[in-house]
């Protein structure tokens, strides 16, 4: 009866010639513990390729099922565990926001370039929402798009049925 998901935010990530890693954190806004359903899922499409060298996403495989967020103290205990995503130009790299990841340090004179969608859990959008699409989108371009479209972006969210239709009690 409704979009389970929806993006709560289209956007890029560039790493800078000799740019710093992030600091490992998840991507779910929401207080431990982390409940463990998908709150949010990301998915990085690679316009450049990740290399070991680029700054590419590093990440602790399995951190996902910790259902927590990283402390300094695990960036020290999982040092090990830490696996860089390696992968084409052209790739899609998709995951839970639950998965501990930062992007790495860009040992290159280039910039390294993605694309980020995030897909928030309907009924967390407030939590979740990065980008309030209705506020930023301009109306005249939304008036083309697509009902699916609209849907995705989120632009009737909080406007129940029967709100819009005008009564003859008020006056405006």
């Amino acid at each position: 009866l409704h979009n389970k998901y929806t993006l709560s935010s289209w956007h890029s990530n560039i790493i800078g010639p000799e740019g710093e890693e992030q600091k490992l954190h998840l991507d779910s806004a929401v207080p431990e513990p982390i409940p463990p359903w998908i709150i949010r899922a990301n998915i990085n499409f690679i316009l450049e390729e990740y290399n070991k060298d680029n700054g590419s996403t590093i990440c602790i495989p399995g951190s996902h099922k910790f259902l927590r967020k990283p402390t300094e103290l695990d960036n020290k205990k999982y040092m090990k565990k830490f696996k860089k995503m390696i992968a084409p130009k052209g790739s899609m790299v998709i995951w839970s926001g639950h998965l501990w990841h930062k992007s790495g340090q860009n040992n290159t004179n280039k910039e390294r370039v993605a694309l980020l969608a995030c897909f928030a859990a309907s009924h967390l959008i407030e939590m979740a929402l990065e980008e309030n699409h209705p506020l930023i989108i301009d109306k005249d371009n939304q008036k083309y798009f697509s009902d699916d479209l609209k849907k995705l972006l989120i632009l009737n969210h909080g406007i129940k049925q029967g709100a819009k239709i005008k009564s003859n009690y008020f006056k405006i």
